[in-house]
């Protein structure tokens, strides 16, 4: 509710630096991924106000957004704090596909190296682990509004996306065989 509010988002603006302060997290425990992941998802919402759009980015909203995606638990990570770092990268994703809505977007996903972060998960949707259904729709949205620019769509030919998607739209066998 707090990103539908206009009065809201013209106090956030303000306050843009914090809020990435507080997006990009810091604990690796399971508490603190879960805040990380509301915090991103807040974010990825108010890149729809075009002023904090621009605030968001100009922070380095996507950038950080790129590494997270990537992300992986740690050795110590316990099954919850694995768990919500699932959700921290599913949001992170969310808020690359939002953002590759505006050219700027796109221009800072390409120049971040976001295609090839966001081409993993779709790479391994078809292997034996994947990832979350949330991580690989989220990667693939976002994918599909980076290819609107001319930069990206070179440059998802060149790194094969296309046998990254094709394998998302095909049918899959269930348990019993049967397609």
């Amino acid at each position: 509710k707090l990103a539908e509010n206009p009065l809201a988002r013209v106090e956030l603006r303000a306050s843009a630096d914090t809020l990435l302060a507080l997006a990009a997290g810091g604990g690796a425990d399971e508490a603190s991924r879960r805040r990380q992941a509301a915090l991103l998802l807040l974010c990825a919402y108010l890149q729809y106000d075009a002023k904090l759009r621009a605030a968001l980015h100009d922070g380095g909203l996507l950038d950080r957004a790129v590494a997270l995606v990537g992300a992986e638990a740690g050795a110590d990570d316990d099954a919850a704090a694995a768990a919500a770092l699932v959700e921290v990268k599913e949001k992170a994703a969310s808020v690359l596909a939002i953002g590759a809505q505006a050219a700027a977007g796109r221009a800072k996903l390409v120049s971040a190296g976001g295609l090839a972060s966001l081409l993993a998960p779709l790479r391994a949707a078809a292997g034996d682990a994947p990832p979350s259904a949330a991580l690989v729709a989220n990667a693939a949205l976002a994918v599909a509004h980076a290819a609107l620019s001319d930069d990206a769509a070179a440059t998802l030919i060149t790194d094969g996306a296309l046998g990254a998607l094709l394998p998302l739209v095909a049918p899959r066998d269930d348990a019993d065989g049967a397609a």
